[in-house]
C-alpha cells in the first residue's frame, strides 16, 4: 500500500484495506479479506499519511499476517507480526549457542561461506563478458584460516568491495551505479538495492518468528539496540536474490523509468509508488520459483523458510553441523 490517506479497518468481520492517493485523478483501491484466508501472508505500507484501527491490529494478528512499514528511504521501518512458535526452550539455546565462542563463530563462518559462494553464483549469472567472478574465490578459502569474526568481518568486507567492482559493470552506465552506498541512496541502483534488501529483512524476520528464535540475537552482526542482528544474519544468504532482481529490472528493456524516482531536498533518491510496485512484483517473482534443494523442486521462499528451522535445529542440538548455502 502506498500514497496519501491510507486505511486499514474491519467492517462485518473483513479486514478493509483502502489504498492511499497517488494522483488526483486517480482513484484509490480497496481490498476486503476475509478471516481465514490463506493467500495474504504480508501487508507492505509504503506510504506517507493514513491510519490503522486496533481492531485491525487485532485481525491482522489473530490471522498471522505480516505488518511490514517502510521508511522513505527504502528501509524497513517496523514490522509486526504474530509469533507463531513461542518456544521458550529454543530460545535459551539460541542464547547458549551464542555465549558459546565455539559455537557462534561456526555459524558466522557457515554464514560468510553462504555468502561468498553465492555472490560468486550471481557473477557467474550476470551475461556481461568481462565479469570475473573468480575474484572473490581467494576470500572463500580464507575463511577456513579466519580466527575470530572481526576477522571474518574483514574477509567480507574486502570481498564486497571485489564483488560490487564487477556487478557494477553489469548495469547500464545511465543509472549512476559506481559504488554500493548503503542508505540514503544517491543513484538509482542503489536506492532499489535497498528497498529490496528491506523486503528481504521482513522475509527473514517472518521466518525467525515462525521458527521462534530471537531476531536481536545474531552470531555474526553484533547486538545493538536499533538492529534485528539475526534477520541480519539470514538475510546475508539470499542477498543476491535481490541483486538479480535489481539486475533485470535495470538492464531489461529498461522497465523501471527514472520517473519511478524522486530526488529528495537532500538529493539522496527515493521509489516512487510505481517503483516498489514494479520491485514488489519482480521480488515476489522471484522468491516464488522454484528451484532444487535436497533433490526437491521448492520455491526459494521456502528454502529461506528450511535455512531458519536448520539453524533452530543446530542451536538445539538437534542438527550435527550447519550449512547455509543452497
Amino acid at each position: 500500500m502506498n500514497g496519501y490517506g491510507i486505511k486499514i479497518t474491519v467492517d462485518n468481520g473483513r479486514l478493509v484495506i483502502k489504498n492511499g492517493n497517488r494522483s488526483s485523478e486517480e482513484k484509490p483501491e480497496s481490498y476486503y479479506l476475509q478471516p481465514n484466508q490463506k493467500k495474504i501472508t504480508s501487508i507492505l505500507i509504503y506510504g506517507q499519511t493514513g491510519y490503522i484501527s486496533l481492531e485491525a491490529f487485532k485481525w491482522i494478528s489473530l490471522q498471522n499476517i505480516q505488518l511490514n512499514i517502510f521508511n522513505w528511504d527504502g528501509s524497513l521501518l517496523s514490522s509486526v507480526n504474530q509469533e507463531k512458535e513461542n518456544n521458550g526452550k529454543r530460545k535459551i539455546a539460541q542464547y547458549k549457542a551464542y555465549i558459546d565462542e565455539k559455537r557462534r563463530f561456526s555459524i558466522a563462518q557457515s554464514l560468510i561461506k553462504a555468502k561468498l559462494g553465492n555472490s560468486i553464483k550471481v557473477l557467474e549469472f550476470l551475461p556481461y563478458p568481462g565479469i570475473e567472478s573468480d575474484v572473490i574465490s581467494p576470500s572463500l578459502r580464507a575463511i577456513d584460516k579466519a580466527k575470530d569474526i572481526p576477522e571474518l568481518m574483514g574477509i567480507e568486507g574486502d570481498s564486497a568491495k571485489l564483488y560490487w567492482k564487477e556487478f557494477m559493470k553489469a548495469i547500464p552506465e545511465k543509472w549512476g551505479f559506481v559504488e554500493r552506498s548503503g542508505r540514503e541512496a544517491s543513484d538509482y541502483t542503489n536506492a532499489m538495492l535497498n528497498y529490496g534488501y528491506a523486503l528481504l529483512e521482513a522475509e527473514c524476520l517472518r521466518v525467525i518468528n515462525t521458527v521462534g528464535l530471537d531476531p536481536c540475537i545474531g552470531f555474526l552482526h553484533e547486538m545493538r539496540n536499533e538492529k534485528r542482528s539475526l534477520a541480519y544474519d539470514l538475510q546475508e544468504i539470499f542477498r543476491g536474490e535481490i541483486d538479480v532482481v535489481v539486475y533485470k529490472l535495470l538492464s531489461k528493456g529498461y522497465r523501471v523509468p527514472k520517473s519511478d524516482f524522486l530526488r529528495m531536498n537532500n538529493y539522496s533518491l527515493r521509489l516512487r509508488e510505481g517503483g516498489t510496485d514494479k520491485l514488489n512484483k519482480a521480488y515476489e517473482t522471484r522468491m516464488n520459483e522454484r528451484i532444487e534443494y535436497e533433490g526437491k523442486l521448492i520455491p526459494r521462499r521456502k528454502v529461506v523458510e528450511r535455512k531458519g528451522f536448520e539453524l533452530a535445529e543446530y542451536v538445539e542440538g538437534r542438527r550435527k553441523d550447519i550449512n547455509f548455502l543452497y
